[in-house]
């Protein structure tokens, strides 16, 4: 196989996980990232955002039901339902999947990524974008949010990029945001984020977005899931006023993906929930005692090419 049939994703400068690829489907630069969908005989087609995988057609599941369905079963009864960034649009098609929604506001900064996914990628949105209920809007999210009534959304899901450089991502990892995410929930709202590898040997940023959000909400909880094409495990975050997602049985997120969703979900259920919410002992006295606050003053940036 040829040297340039290869591309590198670099963990750190000890660290590279090598993909095989058939073709490159696409690559291009957008104001604010670069662009590449490549075709892998493992994985399908993936979607490489500045030299990171971001998903695979044959995982990506794994880990947009993560992101998406603990926080929609927690709430009571989610009608409006804000994702920030999500561009693909496999995070839209989880939560088209719940009968309660009426209403969901993407919000993405970079409308390049959402027209090259919709042209593309129509194996991950499966046509989201067209249902009526979808309302998409270009522009910095934070300055969406800051603007949205107070209480407006059920449930709220971050699904950006790490913050790599001092873009527009990071200050949406900020506790001035995530004021503003609470702010823009009702009651029983519930927040749900992506928050980057967590595994003991990756794990600052994870520890310092929990820290983070434990300013705002009283109820912060890290869970995560194996996603093979990103080769680690995957950490999430849920943040509320009121529910907490360890109590939730079995049997009760059973019956509540019975009752609230429509079609099948391939990857969680109730045993998938214990199973993403059970941290080893490690990992939870990291994300305890590692990682700072982040703030609108003191942003934190990490290179993909450095320890923290």
């Amino acid at each position: 196989m040829s040297e340039q049939k290869w591309f590198d994703e670099i963990f750190n400068p000890f660290e590279v996980h090598r993909h095989y690829y058939k073709e490159i489907i696409y690559s291009g630069q957008t104001q604010y990232q670069k662009i590449e969908i490549y075709l892998s005989p493992v994985f399908g087609k993936m979607l490489v955002i500045d030299g990171e995988v971001q998903s695979s057609q044959i995982d990506e599941y794994i880990y947009h039901e993560s992101l998406v369905h603990p926080a929609m079963i927690l709430h009571p009864h989610p009608q409006r339902v804000g994702i920030i960034g999500g561009g693909e649009g496999s995070t839209l098609r989880e939560v088209l999947k719940h009968k309660s929604v009426e209403e969901i506001v993407m919000v993405d900064i970079d409308d390049e990524i959402v027209k090259t996914c919709k042209k593309y990628l129509s194996e991950f949105h499966r046509g989201a974008y067209d249902d009526n209920k979808v309302k998409l809007i270009i522009m910095d999210a934070r300055k969406y949010i800051e603007k949205v009534p107070e209480g407006y959304f059920d449930v709220l899901i971050s699904d950006i990029v790490e913050p790599y450089t001092l873009g527009p991502a990071s200050y949406l990892f900020t506790k001035e945001f995530y004021y503003m995410i609470q702010k823009a929930l009702g009651e029983e709202g519930v927040f749900s984020l992506q928050a980057s590898h967590l595994r003991i040997t990756d794990y600052y940023l994870h520890s310092s977005i929990s820290k983070t959000l434990k300013t705002i909400f009283p109820i912060v909880n890290s869970f995560g899931a194996y996603v093979p094409s990103f080769d680690t495990n995957w950490g999430f975050i849920l943040a509320t006023n009121k529910k907490d997602p360890l109590l939730l049985t079995v049997n009760k997120v059973n019956e509540h993906i019975s009752e609230k969703v429509k079609g099948i979900l391939k990857f969680y259920d109730g045993e998938a929930h214990q199973h993403i919410f059970s941290i080893d002992k490690t990992l939870r006295s990291l994300i305890e005692t590692e990682g700072r606050i982040i703030s609108d003053s003191e942003p934190l940036t990490l290179s993909p090419r450095n320890f923290e």
